[in-house]
């Protein structure tokens, strides 16, 4: 790779959890690349800010105070007639109209939506766009510039990791949801879910992401290069750096 620098957006969206313990995964795998090769830009778009965030330097950054609660609720009330009949038994208690799974379909529309905010944040084009969670982490060097190198060809469109099974051989039909890089093609179509997602539940009579994820991506005709990441999420750190305050290292 040479000539003009390869525009990369690294687009941060989710919950800003243990952020402080992140930064430095997401720094030396996502961000400290090569100067004479690669220009990254950060954007970041959350629901409360985090210690970690000015650390990024984003070009572009929203914290957004709105209530997700209250989002949540805007966007089933109008569609929870729309649910297919097999998804009544998965989703709703029919007694009392109230969901039994609404912690799971509240955070998959959450976390789509922040997706798709973050990548609405990227007005300019880039060359690479790559989609990633504030609390991952990568156990081994993830290499990045092998996707890069292939995205840049045109031999793939997005590389999104294939999810660990145990043992290897039993392949499940999902996609691990927590990272992904691509071109603007294929990130503004992985970015777009949102607008599926109602859908995408009824189709698959699932809330589960990476089954969600793997249907809407394989619908496309999208050149998909699926390759195991040796990454993981830091839910919560157990840094204890202020002694009265436990959560004081954990935003």
């Amino acid at each position: 790779m040479t000539g003009k620098k390869i525009k990369i957006a690294l687009c941060l969206s989710g919950e800003p959890r243990s952020s402080m313990a992140c930064y430095p995964y997401i720094y030396e795998n996502l961000i400290n690349l090569n100067p004479g090769v690669f220009e990254v830009d950060t954007y970041s778009y959350s629901f409360k800010g985090f210690r970690a965030l000015p650390l990024y330097n984003c070009k572009k950054y929203v914290i957004d105070n709105r209530n997700d609660e209250e989002m949540f609720i805007q966007w089933l009330s109008p569609i929870k007639e729309k649910f297919h009949p097999k998804c009544v038994d998965l989703l709703f208690n029919t007694s009392n109209n109230v969901f039994n799974n609404q912690n799971g379909i509240k955070n998959l529309f959450l976390m789509y939506l922040n997706i798709h905010n973050c990548f609405n944040l990227t007005q300019e084009k880039y060359d690479i766009y790559i989609r990633a969670r504030y609390d991952l982490i990568f156990q081994d060097r993830l290499f990045i510039e092998n996707y890069i190198t292939k995205i840049i060809s045109k031999e793939v469109d997005l590389m999104v990791p294939q999810k660990l099974t145990i043992p290897l051989e039993n392949n499940p039909q999902e996609y691990n949801d927590q990272f992904a890089i691509g071109n603007y093609e294929g990130m503004f179509y992985y970015s777009n879910l949102i607008n599926s997602l109602l859908s995408l539940i009824n189709e698959n009579i699932t809330v589960k992401s990476e089954k969600i994820l793997y249907e809407y991506l394989n619908s496309s005709n999208f050149k998909i290069l699926k390759e195991f990441i040796n990454s993981t999420l830091i839910r919560k750190s157990f840094i204890n750096s202020y002694p009265t305050s436990p959560n004081f290292a954990d935003q």
